[in-house]
């Protein structure tokens, strides 16, 4: 019918179709007129020009579309690629290539509710300060050796890091006791050192709570409870890891309690300085106060120290807390004999502070209290983290007429060490070893030593907690010429001190000026160890 041979029928229908389509769209260049005139000329039998074009037009447009497809597809893999790293950043911490806490959170939904496994949480002491920040290289090259580490204990478990410095590992046990063995696998990554980029050999301290699946809980909740195991034992300071337990989960919701108060409290000054004598064992003659924290409720009660104290540390309100009752205790001491030391412990927490130290001289400025009559005391826990910027900020506070005192003396596990890196004023035997003292001549040999060891390094011992005539008398035979204790007094209210100061002999104490009575076994100062 149309003149054309038979066998172009079968030239494919969309070929013809996107060449049409071509052909048509060209009216607008005025093409179809021409293409049309030139069919009337020239009617042949065969594929003339005008339907080669047509197709050729069509096979070019396919070709485009080809083209087009191959190209969409290579963008749509690259999208895909983009998503997955999008998604894989999502759930992946960048610095160790650990998954993150999204990841954790979904693992342990994922986990079968009928299995048995075992949460750890492990926290880093301050990291970053080893180089000042975790950007630099050192902070760096010792989290991703450690997060190696835990990898090589967790062996098929997962492990996350889930904030700057706290890790999570999810192991299956196999056992009732097999998370045990982790444990101590995590314990020994903390015993070893690690190199950093500059060659610096790093030793990283911490601290580890865990809970067990389905004993205490099943899902995300076992991580929280393992978290709460792990406050634990950063509050009490003393063992590095510990397993959940249920009164901790009740402890924390007093402690909430608690918490939502003490804020308050602190801004509207409530927390009060009260003030325990500092004597001189054999004429009991008082020469410094120590500064304890007190919180009077509206009904009278008393919040023990013991356990807000804790709380303010964890929340990071103890900072405003030290400062507010440092600078009313200065003011009060102002009113006192001018050869009686004031005596202020100062909080690890508060000491992981940048510039603490500068904060405090700021507070003698504006309260006009002599330095020389000022005594600050640490816990060797405080020099743990960072070691050089506690030197650095007890360097600065001596050097401007402070005196600074360890507390707890014989309760670390390297006192010895601490009292070479440091210039310490005095010391302060902690009371555990006084407590027993009467019974036990084991604890009486200690004291004497360390009461010896004061004198050889012409440092300045304290005995804590004196509660009987029989201790005080045995102490002084034992050498030492300083004690702290209610047998003389329990800390008292500012308006009770002038009372105090009257009623028992007074002596000449300028503490910062090494100014102190004889020999010099003798004085020390706690921390508003707030108790």
């Amino acid at each position: 019918m149309t003149g054309y041979r038979a066998n172009f029928r079968f030239v494919p229908f969309v070929v013809f179709l996107c060449g049409a389509a071509v052909w048509l769209a060209a009216v607008r260049f005025d093409l179809a007129y021409r293409i049309s005139e030139y069919i009337i000329l020239h009617r042949l039998p065969a594929f003339d020009n005008a339907v080669l074009s047509v197709a050729f037009a069509g096979l070019a447009t396919l070709g485009l579309v080809a083209a087009l497809q191959r190209r969409l597809g290579a963008e749509v893999r690259k999208r895909k690629e983009l998503e997955a790293a999008a998604m894989w950043i999502v759930d992946h911490d960048e610095l160790t290539d650990l998954p993150n806490r999204n990841a954790l959170l979904r693992h342990l939904t994922e986990l079968p509710a009928s299995g048995r496994f075992a949460v750890f949480v492990v926290k880093l002491d301050d990291v970053g300060r080893i180089g000042g920040v975790f950007e630099d290289p050192a902070s760096q090259t010792a989290l991703r050796a450690f997060a190696t580490r835990l990898r090589q204990v967790a062996g098929s478990g997962f492990v996350a890091r889930t904030a700057n410095r706290t890790f999570v590992i999810v192991v299956g046990r196999t056992s009732a006791d097999s998370h045990r063995a982790v444990e101590a696998g995590i314990l020994e990554c903390l015993d070893r050192r690690v190199v950093a980029a500059s060659g610096e050999s790093i030793r990283l301290t911490g601290s580890v709570g865990y809970a067990l699946w389905p004993e205490h809980g099943a899902g995300p909740e076992v991580a929280m409870l393992a978290d709460l195991a792990l406050r634990d034992v950063k509050k009490q300071r003393k063992a590095r890891s510990q397993i959940y337990e249920a009164s901790m989960l009740g402890r924390t919701h007093r402690a909430a309690h608690i918490e939502a108060r003490l804020l308050d409290a602190i801004e509207a000054d409530r927390i009060e300085p009260y003030y325990q004598p500092i004597f001189e064992i054999d004429t009991r003659r008082i020469v410094g106060l120590e500064v304890l924290a007190r919180w009077r409720q509206s009904g009278g009660d008393f919040v023990p120290p013991d356990v807000f104290i804790p709380i303010a540390e964890e929340r990071q309100l103890i900072d405003a807390l030290s400062e507010r009752l440092l600078k009313r205790a200065c003011v009060d001491a102002r009113q006192w004999p001018e050869d009686i030391f004031l005596s202020f412990n100062i909080s690890p927490v508060h000491m992981e502070t940048e510039g603490w130290e500068r904060r405090l001289m700021d507070i003698l400025g504006q309260t006009g209290f002599a330095p020389s009559r000022l005594q600050v005391e640490i816990t060797e826990t405080s020099l743990a983290s960072d070691l050089p910027a506690a030197a650095r900020a007890l360097a600065f506070l001596q050097k401007e007429g402070v005196a600074v005192a360890l507390d707890d003396f014989g309760t670390g596990y390297s006192n010895l060490a601490q009292l070479s890196n440091f210039s310490f004023a005095r010391i302060k035997i902690d009371r555990s070893f006084v407590a027993p003292l009467l019974e036990d001549e084991r604890q009486q040999k200690i004291v004497r030593l360390m009461v010896a060891l004061a004198r050889v390094l012409d440092v300045w011992a304290t005995a804590e907690g004196i509660e009987t005539e029989e201790q005080l008398v045995l102490l002084g035979k034992l050498g030492c010429r300083y004690g702290q204790g209610y047998l003389v007094s329990r800390a008292v209210p500012s308006d009770e001190v002038v009372a105090l100061l009257a009623a028992a002999p007074l002596g000449a104490a300028t503490i910062g000026g090494q100014n102190l009575p004889e020999q010099g076994d003798a004085t020390s100062c706690p921390r508003p160890r707030l108790q």
